[in-house]
């Protein structure tokens, strides 16, 4: 039987940075994923993750912009924990190689986008999230960190002082492991899969969703739901990064006329415009990008270029985009503190499949890679910390096991 001092579900952002830090915090460590890293929701991000890197732009002003957006219900010292430590999270990504970028002085190129009031967005190109997810893929790599992919976590194991392990099995042979921790970490993504269409990956169906409530753990604002507004409307979920609108593209009617002014609101507000401009008339609703010009959407797009001729069969140096919004992110979830302490003792949680306070009733757009990075340095080191403090627990090969995620596929 595997036994390790942490565990760590899923192999997102979030994932493989809890299981650096914990590595690092001196934790013999795992990670079980039932995909390849590589192949995690964690991609799609493509716009940038934010961080207060410019002289106009403030801890304090970051901070309100989280705060706006989550109508009054996020957890302030949270949010000011979150905003103090996510420039060290971009630092760190830009020394371990991550190619942002650039402006014409060498420094990080930045983007406004959704309702940031600042240009505080780092990116590369419009394939940030798929290049940040392989740049920290490399460093779980060079820790020589145990990776068990292709695995299904089916259940937790529990017992009276909680979790003590999971069983997996291994989906190429059908086999189940007792895998033994003295410290948990679910990092399984959100269950905005669920819906359709959904602009999330195949496999972000809620896995950890299932196995935290079915073995008790508290869970949190599960009502809330963001859904984004530049998103074609087949079954493929195609996201557009609505960086573009901050870039210069507008949301238009059948007549090419604006249906929104102003391109800087959150996704919830500009989905509901959205949403609305069609109930009041409107026979359809496009994102037009031809304001952009062909050389920057060739120099900064090149990726939403590619997918949209690909899937839409459509030239966006051309012709419109249909859009409309779709289900995208998970924002409650698991309730954590900051560290990714559960109500279940030895059990924590980080990224998108938990809820630590720092969104309140909505997601600013390019927060979701760096809470990955910050909450999953922090609940790494606290999660080694707390199975370094414990003593061995029961062993789960004595206990009853939690039946959790067997419904979601």
């Amino acid at each position: 039987m595997p036994d390790f001092e942490v565990l760590i579900i899923g192999g997102g952002v979030a994932g493989l940075r809890a299981a650096i830090a914990a590595k690092k915090a001196g934790a013999s460590v795992a990670l079980v994923s039932k995909v390849h890293p590589l192949r995690t929701n964690s991609a799609v991000t493509a716009g940038g993750l934010n961080a207060p890197m410019s002289g106009d732009d403030s801890v304090a002003d970051f901070a309100q912009d989280i705060l706006a957006v989550g109508e009054g219900l996020s957890d302030s010292p949270v949010v000011n924990l979150f905003t103090r430590e996510a420039r060290d999270e971009v630092i760190w990504l830009d020394r371990m190689g991550v190619p942002f970028t650039r402006d014409d002085t060498g420094k990080l190129a930045l983007r406004r986008f959704g309702a940031n009031r600042h240009s505080r967005a780092c990116y590369a190109d419009d394939l940030t999230g798929h290049i940040v997810l392989q740049v920290v893929y490399e460093q779980f790599q060079r820790e020589r960190i145990q990776l068990f992919s292709d695995t299904f976590v089916t259940s937790l194991a529990l017992d009276n002082n909680g979790c003590v392990g999971v069983t997996a099995m291994q989906l190429r042979f059908g086999n189940l492991d007792l895998f033994s921790a003295r410290a948990v970490i679910l990092a399984t993504g959100g269950f905005t899969r669920l819906y359709q269409p959904s602009t999330a990956s195949i496999g972000t169906t809620g896995d950890g969703h299932s196995l935290a409530y079915l073995a008790g753990a508290r869970m949190m604002d599960m009502e809330m739901i963001q859904f984004h507004p530049t998103v074609f409307p087949g079954r493929q979920g195609l996201l557009i990064t609505e960086a573009a609108l901050g870039e210069g593209a507008e949301i238009v009617n059948q007549n090419g006329q604006p249906i929104i002014q102003t391109r800087f609101e959150s996704r919830e507000k500009l989905s509901r415009s959205i949403h609305q401009a069609l109930q009041n008339g409107t026979r359809s609703a496009s994102l037009d990008l031809r304001p952009l010009g062909k050389d920057k959407l060739s120099k900064r797009f090149p990726q939403t270029c590619e997918l949209v001729r690909e899937v839409a069969q459509i030239d966006i140096t051309k012709e419109s985009v249909p859009i409309y919004p779709a289900a995208h992110r998970t924002v409650g979830g698991i309730q954590t503190d900051a560290d990714g302490r559960t109500s279940i003792e030895g059990l924590f949680a980080v990224g998108e499949c938990a809820c630590n306070g720092v969104n309140g009733a909505g997601l600013l757009s390019g927060n979701v890679l760096t809470e990955g990075l910050v909450f999953g340095r922090k609940v790494g080191e606290a999660a080694a910390a707390y199975a370094r403090s414990t003593t061995r627990r029961t062993s789960p090969t004595t206990l009853s096991m939690t039946s959790g995620g067997a419904s979601l596929p």
